[in-house]
């Protein structure tokens, strides 16, 4: 894999690219509980029928906001992965959350991942942070395993139940 151009953006022009990006690489394994929360998935674990305004608002948010940001990867001048980063400082404790990280389907295993996730640890520990955490949905295994390579480490389980109104 060739050198990757990654950078944060600000350009609303770009929301749009990226939100196609996001939708045209994402599978049904990506769900994890952060994909429920926003409102992205269903119950059933399957995609909501409006995701793509969802992303579009979320992308959006993060080129506006300080406490979300979104990079951009280029190889040769085409989008090949982006992140999506949400910032917290409580009493103290600066960390990040890595929302999303979503690479090109056809190029994964060839380092992209790698590379934008170090270079998103690199400009965080530029900034202060100490912590970077995610979530990783269940189903997700070559996710797990990615992360597990990248040196970060389960540190609780999360479960959900469905409650049915009596």
């Amino acid at each position: 894999m060739k050198p990757l151009d990654i950078a944060w953006v600000t350009d609303p022009e770009l929301v749009k690219p990226a939100t196609d990006f996001f939708l045209a690489n994402l599978s049904q394994e990506y769900i994890a509980m952060g994909e429920y929360t926003s409102g992205r998935a269903l119950p059933d674990g399957g995609w909501k029928s409006d995701l793509a305004d969802i992303i579009t608002l979320e992308l959006s948010q993060a080129l506006r906001g300080t406490s979300k940001k979104l990079a951009l990867a280029k190889s040769e001048g085409n989008l090949v992965a982006l992140a999506v980063v949400s910032f917290s400082d409580q009493n103290g404790f600066a960390h990040a959350m890595l929302d999303d990280l979503i690479t090109r389907s056809d190029i994964r295993g060839e380092g992209l991942g790698a590379q934008v996730l170090g270079w998103i640890e690199s400009a965080l520990v530029k900034q202060g942070v100490r912590y970077l955490a995610l979530q990783n949905g269940s189903q997700n295994l070559a996710g797990q395993r990615f992360f597990e390579r990248q040196g970060y480490r389960s540190i609780t389980t999360l479960r959900m139940k469905e409650l049915e109104p009596e």
